[in-house]
């Protein structure tokens, strides 16, 4: 994992934060690879083979405002939000039990170990929003659109699956176009102005 970039506000106790909303955390999130639909699904006696009919990986899910808000206009959809930030991390998970979700997990991590967390089509779709733009062009590697991690997303896909992608840095959109082509991806919607043709979307 990367190092811990985001500063801590003052009386913020980062380790008290993971425990006490440990319920919506998965430390471990190798350890569900191939069962996150089964494994993250509530106990219900009467359905023991109960699972999620969908899984959404929110990648750089930052603080998890979008991804809990996601998750509750779809509840049988299960949503894994992943940051390298342990502070995003307590964060998203306060979002996700404060507002009662149990379809919305939060793991720390990074985007070359996913193939490591999910099983070759375990996804229905991946969400890139507003991913850091990286804008360094030595930086240019380590962005989630650059097509070498685009490659590796294809193998976590479901055939039909997809990626959504948003952003409001420009230089960050001409350089993923571009990364999408190159990695065989096939557009079905774009737009410059997303929030005004789909204003039902989560932001």
């Amino acid at each position: 994992m990367h190092a811990l970039h985001a500063r801590l506000p003052k009386n913020f106790v980062l380790e008290e934060r993971l425990e006490r909303y440990a319920d919506a955390i998965e430390a471990s999130p190798a350890d569900y690879a191939g069962t996150w639909a089964e494994a993250c699904h509530p106990i219900d006696p009467a359905h023991p083979h109960a699972r999620y009919q969908r899984i959404v990986l929110d990648m750089g899910c930052g603080k998890g405002a979008s991804t809990a808000e996601a998750a509750s206009r779809d509840r049988d959809t299960l949503y894994v939000g992943i940051d390298c930030e342990p502070i995003c991390i307590a964060y998203a998970a306060q979002h996700a039990v404060e507002s009662g979700l149990d379809n919305v997990v939060f793991a720390p991590g990074v985007a070359s170990k996913l193939g490591r967390y999910f099983a070759p089509g375990e996804l229905d779709q991946i969400i890139l929003n507003f991913p850091t733009p990286f804008p360094r062009k030595k930086e240019a590697w380590e962005r989630l659109t650059h097509a070498d991690v685009l490659v590796s997303y294809r193998r976590l896909l479901k055939p039909g699956g997809v990626v959504t992608f948003k952003t409001d840095s420009l230089p960050l959109w001409n350089f993923s176009r571009g990364q999408f082509e190159i990695a065989g991806y096939r557009a079905l919607w774009e737009s410059t102005d997303a929030r005004a043709e789909r204003p039902q979307d989560p932001v």
